[in-house]
């Protein structure tokens, strides 16, 4: 009775001419028949996405990924191990039933990608990869799909399968379709098939020799015209300035791909020309925004010389950009019992015991950063794919967080810094704190953690480094943040030394001589030796792009007058005492074994 039913409710969505339905619209049409095996096969057919089972290596793939409840994998919504070999044997029996093009694409695609992977057992060629690669053709020809994008999903699947069998008359007819639905819906406003259709005469040239010249004249009138609307309407709309710099885009590849690179400089350039008109309409972001995209362009095919004089514009437009953003600001309560409790813990012990609490309480631990950002992430997914776009002091853009290779990083150092900062304000009364217990002061640090008995400082150094610590107490942050750095970079150096690393670096060929090491290298060098929480929190101190970086932004001045305040200066200290208590138990341990 269940199966009849089922069958009942299929039978409406397979019927050979029947177009424009959804997936879901089976699913839904079933929602309510009883349960049984059939139909928990046939949702979990129609639960899985086309074109996204890429982490599979496969064509179907997950509705949606994401990390499982203690985020050490990624988990899947459908997964692999919700299919059985039965489910298998259902599906290969429906792709031989079902008539209707969708159907018979969707039964055997599941079949196709995970027969292997569940019963060990390869599907048979004709019956199920011909057969699908006829039914995404035949999908694709007579427009199955309720929409465009997923037409040319399909043909270009059907394409990339008949050149891998090399069937010249399928890919003839996927080469065909693709250049009719060019014709029939590329206009100036919407040239996503024109886009598709570039793409793959790009990656199968061969297949397309009848149809490139006339492929290649299309794109090149519609940059003409996309170009004389933004220069003429520039003022009012900023439309046709990314249409244009999308049809750039595909130009500059199709002429990389031809090998044809002389002719991909003078469409930029006349991009970068038409896209200027719209910037007293957008505004000094926008513009910049703009500009960057359009350095990308230039590198991306070596013309650096190029991207680099758009610099002058991106300085021009600075003031601009600065007087569009906004200030926000926001207050954090802190509740006094807790903090009276705090204090009470961090002070507990003898004079000891205190000063090593205040020097590991705000170093940043790994581990526990993870779990803290990979949290965030689960709490507001987005904000993890918005890029975050940094200006320095006159406007200009200087850093993005949140893209490239080395997004993950970028991100997992900018959350320590804000969590860093956060705690600002706790380490500054901390070392109040400490300071009128008589445990944080000038006479106390220079002879007890950087006492001369240990070669951290070298002694032409201490006097430079005392006045240093003068100026902090006596709230003079400037030249307190001036002094302090270099000494200790310079102790970095030197601990270097004790560990027998390297400090010097060649300049290129050996012949050239040697300089020293940047503070990042030596930093890198020492992780072993400090451990990875420390150095990590030294790099995110003084030398990552996205964290305070204090000895970049001080050694370039890049920093204005109040930039030189407590917040800044707290944390130079404390990581230099850091390093300084580190290095005084190693030497001291050092000395007993030599003692015994």
């Amino acid at each position: 009775m269940e199966t009849r039913q089922l069958k009942e409710k299929l039978a409406e969505f397979d019927v050979i001419d029947r177009k424009g339905f959804s997936f879901l619209d089976i699913v839904n049409a079933i929602r309510s028949l009883p349960e049984s095996a059939e139909k928990t096969y046939e949702q979990l057919a129609f639960a899985f996405v086309d074109g996204s089972g890429k982490c599979w290596k496969t064509y179907y793939g997950p509705t949606r990924e994401s990390l499982d409840s203690d985020g050490s994998h990624k988990a899947f919504f459908p997964d692999i191990s919700m299919i059985t070999s039965d489910a298998i044997a259902y599906w290969e029996t429906r792709a031989d039933e079902v008539q209707n093009p969708l159907l018979k694409m969707r039964y055997t695609g599941l079949v196709l990608d995970f027969k292997k992977k569940v019963t060990g057992v390869s599907p048979d060629f004709r019956k199920i990869r011909y057969s699908h690669l006829v039914a995404s053709l035949n999908v694709a020809k007579g427009e199955f799909f309720r929409y465009e994008r997923q037409n040319m999903e399909a043909v270009r699947h059907g394409l990339k399968m008949a050149v891998s069998i090399n069937d010249t008359q399928l890919i003839d007819c996927a080469v065909r379709i693709l250049v009719n639905f060019d014709r029939k819906y590329s206009t100036d406003d919407n040239f996503n098939c024109a886009r598709v259709l570039l793409e793959e005469l790009v990656e199968f040239r061969k297949f397309f020799t009848e149809f490139e010249e006339d492929v290649l004249l299309n794109h090149l009138k519609r940059f003409n015209r996309l170009e004389q609307k933004a220069l003429k309407e520039g003022r009012t709309t900023d439309r046709f300035a990314h249409d244009l710099y999308e049809e750039t885009k595909m130009l500059a590849e199709f002429y990389k791909a031809t090998k044809q690179n002389e002719k991909i400089k003078p469409f930029i350039d006349r991009l970068v020309q038409a896209v200027k008109v719209s910037f007293e309409l957008k505004g000094g972001l926008w513009s910049q925004g703009m500009i960057e995209k359009m350095q990308r362009l230039y590198r991306k095919y070596h013309l650096y010389k190029e991207a680099n004089a758009l610099y002058v514009d991106v300085r021009a437009l600075g003031e601009k950009a600065k007087s569009e953003m906004h200030r926000h600001s926001f207050t954090i309560t802190f509740q006094k019992k807790m903090m009276e409790e705090y204090w009470q813990w961090v002070f507990q012990g003898d004079d000891e015991s205190r000063w090593n609490t205040f020097l590991l309480e705000y170093i940043p631990i790994l581990e526990q950063e993870k779990k803290f950002q990979e949290e965030e992430e689960r709490e507001s997914p987005l904000y993890s794919l918005i890029p975050v776009f940094e200006l320095d002091k006159n406007g200009v853009p200087i850093n993005t967080i949140g893209t490239g290779e080395e997004r993950k990083k970028q991100r997992f150092i900018q959350g320590i810094y804000q969590r860093m900062r956060l705690l600002n304000p706790i380490l500054h009364e901390h070392m109040i704190k400490l300071e009128k217990m008589g445990l944080l002061n000038t006479d106390r640090i220079m002879n007890q953690v950087f006492n001369k008995d240990i070669p951290l400082i070298k002694e032409d150094q201490r006097n430079i480094l005392k006045r240093g610590f003068d100026a902090y107490f006596a709230g003079d942050y400037i030249v307190a943040c001036h002094l302090i750095i270099p000494q200790f970079e310079s102790a970095i150096r030197n601990l270097c030394e004790m560990f027998n690393g390297e400090i010097l670096r060649t300049q290129g060929k050996a012949e050239n001589g040697s300089e020293y090491k940047s503070l990042e290298g030596l930093l890198e060098q020492l992780k072993d030796a400090l451990g990875e929480d420390v150095a990590t929190y030294y790099k995110v101190v003084f030398t990552e792009t996205n964290g305070c970086n204090y000895r970049n932004l001080i050694s370039h001045g890049l920093l204005f007058e109040n930039d030189f305040n407590e917040n800044m200066a707290d944390r130079i200290v404390h990581a230099f005492l850091l390093l300084g208590q580190l290095v005084l138990l190693t030497w001291e341990k050092q000395k007993q074994r030599c003692n015994s």
